[in-house]
């Protein structure tokens, strides 16, 4: 995990106390690097969203180095593989106390960064 994801985590856990024993959404998980750390600060459960195959199977990956089969506590770390822009609608509507992401900054479209952060908040 990155340090400055970590501490971002870390200051949310801190100041909000948004993590242990809530279910968590990581949306456009990329690598799970999020998902884990809401994981290893409490979360009961995680459901990280990816629409990139290739993405979601790194972030299996990873989740695999800290869970395996033979602990006692399965991981808490959930996959889906949809678009977050059509969840509720064409994929199931997810439920969670906390959402984290780290959202697709630096599209070369004017407008495009504005449109998809409107898009993630609303209801």
């Amino acid at each position: 995990m990155k340090l400055k994801e970590l501490e971002s985590l870390m200051q949310v856990s801190n100041s909000f106390d948004e993590f242990e024993g809530r279910v968590v959404a990581d949306l456009g998980c990329g690598t799970g690097m999020l998902a884990i750390g809401a994981a290893v600060l409490g979360a009961s459960h995680v459901v990280a969203v990816d629409v990139d195959q290739d993405a979601l199977d790194l972030a299996k990956e990873n989740v695999a180095g800290i869970y395996d089969d033979d602990d006692d506590e399965p991981s808490p770390i959930d996959f889906i593989k949809a678009d977050v822009r059509a969840l509720g609608e064409q994929q199931p509507r997810i439920v969670a106390d906390t959402v984290i992401m780290n959202p697709p900054f630096g599209t070369r479209q004017k407008g495009t960064n504005r449109s998809l952060r409107v898009h993630y908040l609303l209801p």
